[in-house]
Protein backbone atom coordinates (compact mmCIF):
# COMPACT_ATOMS: atom_id res chain seq x y z
CA UNK A 1 0.00 0.00 0.00
CA UNK A 2 1.91 3.04 1.23
CA UNK A 3 4.96 1.15 2.48
CA UNK A 4 4.50 1.92 6.17
CA UNK A 5 3.99 -0.62 8.90
CA UNK A 6 0.46 -2.04 9.14
CA UNK A 7 -1.81 -0.25 11.58
CA UNK A 8 -3.19 -2.10 14.58
CA UNK A 9 -6.95 -2.41 14.52
CA UNK A 10 -8.64 -0.52 17.32
CA UNK A 11 -10.85 -2.57 19.58
CA UNK A 12 -14.48 -1.61 19.24
CA UNK A 13 -15.99 -0.35 22.49
CA UNK A 14 -18.98 -2.14 23.91
CA UNK A 15 -22.28 -0.41 24.67
CA UNK A 16 -21.37 0.26 28.33
CA UNK A 17 -18.01 1.85 27.40
CA UNK A 18 -19.70 3.88 24.69
CA UNK A 19 -22.33 5.24 27.07
CA UNK A 20 -19.67 6.06 29.67
CA UNK A 21 -17.78 7.99 27.00
CA UNK A 22 -20.94 9.82 26.00
CA UNK A 23 -21.63 10.76 29.62
CA UNK A 24 -18.04 12.02 30.03
CA UNK A 25 -18.26 14.17 26.91
CA UNK A 26 -21.68 15.57 27.88
CA UNK A 27 -20.25 16.72 31.22
CA UNK A 28 -17.67 18.77 29.30
CA UNK A 29 -20.41 20.71 27.48
CA UNK A 30 -21.56 24.09 28.70
CA UNK A 31 -25.34 24.06 28.76
CA UNK A 32 -27.42 27.25 28.43
CA UNK A 33 -29.33 28.57 31.39
CA UNK A 34 -33.12 28.93 31.22
CA UNK A 35 -33.06 32.59 30.16
CA UNK A 36 -30.60 31.93 27.32
CA UNK A 37 -32.63 28.92 26.18
CA UNK A 38 -35.87 30.91 26.10
CA UNK A 39 -34.17 33.73 24.18
CA UNK A 40 -32.86 31.29 21.58
CA UNK A 41 -36.27 29.64 21.33
CA UNK A 42 -37.93 32.98 20.57
CA UNK A 43 -35.32 33.73 17.92
CA UNK A 44 -36.09 30.42 16.22
CA UNK A 45 -39.87 30.92 16.41
CA UNK A 46 -39.71 34.46 15.00
CA UNK A 47 -37.31 33.36 12.24
CA UNK A 48 -39.62 30.51 11.22
CA UNK A 49 -42.63 32.82 11.11
CA UNK A 50 -40.76 35.39 9.00
CA UNK A 51 -39.55 32.69 6.61
CA UNK A 52 -43.06 31.20 6.35
CA UNK A 53 -44.54 34.60 5.48
CA UNK A 54 -41.80 35.20 2.91
CA UNK A 55 -42.35 31.81 1.25
CA UNK A 56 -46.13 32.34 1.29
CA UNK A 57 -45.82 35.76 -0.37
CA UNK A 58 -43.42 34.38 -2.99
CA UNK A 59 -45.83 31.52 -3.68
CA UNK A 60 -48.74 33.92 -4.06
CA UNK A 61 -46.81 36.23 -6.41
CA UNK A 62 -45.57 33.36 -8.56
CA UNK A 63 -49.05 31.79 -8.67
CA UNK A 64 -50.56 35.08 -9.88
CA UNK A 65 -47.77 35.47 -12.45
CA UNK A 66 -48.35 31.97 -13.83
CA UNK A 67 -52.13 32.54 -13.94
CA UNK A 68 -51.58 35.80 -15.85
CA UNK A 69 -49.17 34.09 -18.24
CA UNK A 70 -51.65 31.27 -18.89
CA UNK A 71 -54.47 33.78 -19.40
CA UNK A 72 -52.41 35.51 -22.11
CA UNK A 73 -52.29 32.26 -24.10
CA UNK A 74 -56.05 31.72 -23.97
Amino acid sequence: MNGSAPQKKKRRAGPREFLEGVRTELRKCSWPDRQELLGSTWVVIVSVVILAVFVGVCDLVLMRAVEAFIALGS
